[in-house]
């Protein structure tokens, strides 16, 4: 179940009933941050089950222990980490199912690539977004 939260005030903070429905399901059932849990969450998502190379599961083990460390993250927090690292799984997913169908995107010629990069909350992702509007450029999506 995923709920787009939306709130405009932090200082005094107005929960709908779905929201606060949803914040009281989650807390009754925290979610559990493990590899399994991820990557099972993507193969449902997408139906694929090839995640390409295994070098990633070392690296999603170490963010794992930090987040799971995290003796404060309360219910709704790990939720959040749980959708985003299922996310990222599930884009893994897609993009190396992508490339297994099209290799010749291997060979795709790429010319004086813009790197955008900047501190966060600094206006890159409107960058990125005014960039991508112009079409002289391609851009991918962000992941």
């Amino acid at each position: 179940m995923s709920l787009k939260f939306s709130i405009n005030d932090l200082t005094d903070p107005q929960l709908s009933p779905e929201m606060r429905g949803y914040i009281a399901a989650v807390e009754a059932n925290p979610p559990v941050l493990t590899e399994n849990a991820i990557l099972s969450a993507a193969r449902d998502a997408t139906g694929l089950s090839d995640f390409g190379p295994d070098d990633f599961r070392e690296r999603l083990g170490v963010l794992l222990d930090e987040w799971n460390g995290d003796t404060r993250a309360y219910a709704l927090k790990r939720q959040f980490l749980l959708d985003y690292a299922t996310r990222y799984a599930t884009n893994r997913l897609l993009i190396h199912d992508l490339l297994k169908r099209h290799p010749e995107i291997h060979e795709e010629p790429i010319e004086r690539p813009i790197m955008v990069v900047g501190m966060p909350r600094s206006g890159t992702t409107h960058l990125l977004n005014l960039l991508g509007a112009d079409s002289r450029l391609a851009s991918t999506p962000l992941w």
